[in-house]
């Protein structure tokens, strides 16, 4: 009998004899495993593993082949479906050109039918009367004459439709210019408008200030009066007293008026040269005054003169002195209404009138 082989498992280290159930695999991948291990295998035959290697050589070439022929394989039946769905679109088109050559072929037999239909009527009218001819000739003569005249009317209404046309865009120029005349006038008269209420505005500020002006000439005619009535009473004062202090043997205090300084008599000169481009000609009163000064600044002091007429001479000089600006300040055009206004109120109040005259 022979001997018994037990079937071992497939490890690192295969064992001998081999298992050949291992073959048994239906995949051929795992059959070429299993004969590449046993041809490995040392503890086999050296017979045994050339074999074994020539038929892994084969199997291996027969799997490349296998695999090329799946592939083409595979590629055919992608063709051989391409070819197929190619054939069933040709059938269909190959269906619809049949219906299509018989819808044909019934149209063409249609007209055949029509064309010798027509010869036909073709033939009966060659036989016709010539007057029936003629009467269709005229027909056609007429309706060629009522078509062009009828074009003759298109062509006149088109060419009224275009001169209403032009009209209408001529109007609507006119009428857009007319509109820009108008917006330009509307202009001018809001700026007229404006300019007329700028002048009313004027008008009234001008009013108000000839009002004021008329205030600032009565305050200034008032004040003259004032100035003229306080100077008259000076005058009646100061030739009562000197009548007084002739009676009495004294001198008179314009007699011993002293000489003013070198200092005021230039601050004095300054001033009159300052006042004198734009005043007018002075008044009587000032004249007097101004010569009076003048003619009594020579005059020497004598000796025996007490302090109290000192005090007499000194305040009316000062007095004269004053009266003299004052009447030149008023003579002198005012620069504006507030100016004017402030120097008749510094004038409403002198010290002519404010002060009291020394007791003699």
């Amino acid at each position: 009998m022979p001997e018994k082989v037990t079937p071992t498992r497939m490890t690192n280290q295969p064992t001998w004899p081999p298992n050949y159930n291992n073959y048994n695999h239906s995949d051929l991948d795992k059959v070429l495993d299993a004969l590449r291990q046993e041809a490995s295998n040392r503890r086999a035959p050296d017979s045994y593993r050339n074999f074994l290697a020539k038929v892994i050589e084969h199997m291996s070439d027969l799997q490349k082949e296998k695999t090329n022929s799946q592939e083409r394989v595979r590629k055919l039946e992608l063709e051989q479906r391409a070819y197929a769905d190619y054939l069933s679109i040709t059938g269909t088109n190959y269906d619809d050109l049949m219906e299509l050559f018989k819808k044909e072929r019934k149209d063409r037999l249609k007209a055949e039918d029509q064309v010798t239909q027509l010869q036909g009527r073709v033939v009966e009218h060659d036989a016709t009367d010539p007057s029936t001819i003629e009467g269709l000739e005229a027909k056609v003569i007429s309706t060629e004459k009522a078509r062009e005249e009828a074009e003759l009317k298109l062509t006149k209404a088109l060419e009224e439709k275009a001169e209403n046309q032009r009209q209408l865009i001529r109007m609507a120029v006119g009428r857009q210019n007319m509109e820009r005349d108008l917006m330009n006038q509307f202009a001018e008269m809001d700026s007229m408008r404006k300019k007329v209420n700028d002048l009313e505005l004027e008008l009234q500020r001008v009013k108000a200030d000839n009002k004021k002006w008329e205030v600032v000439s009565q305050r200034k005619d008032t004040q003259i009066n004032k100035l003229s009535m306080d100077n008259a009473q000076l005058r009646l004062i100061y030739q009562q007293w000197n009548r007084t202090a002739t009676a009495m043997g004294r001198q008179t205090p314009m007699q011993f008026v002293t000489q003013p300084q070198p200092q005021q008599q230039q601050q004095q000169q300054q001033q009159q040269q300052q006042q004198q481009p734009q005043q007018q000609a002075p008044s009587q009163v000032s004249v007097q005054l101004q010569q009076q000064s003048q003619s009594q600044q020579a005059a020497p002091i004598p000796s025996q003169q007490t302090q109290q007429q000192q005090q007499h001479i000194q305040y009316y000089q000062q007095r004269f002195q004053q009266q003299l600006q004052q009447l030149q300040q008023q003579q002198q055009p005012p620069a504006s209404p507030t100016t004017s206004t402030g120097n008749l109120s510094n004038a409403s109040s002198p010290n002519l009138r404010n002060s009291n005259l020394p007791t003699s």
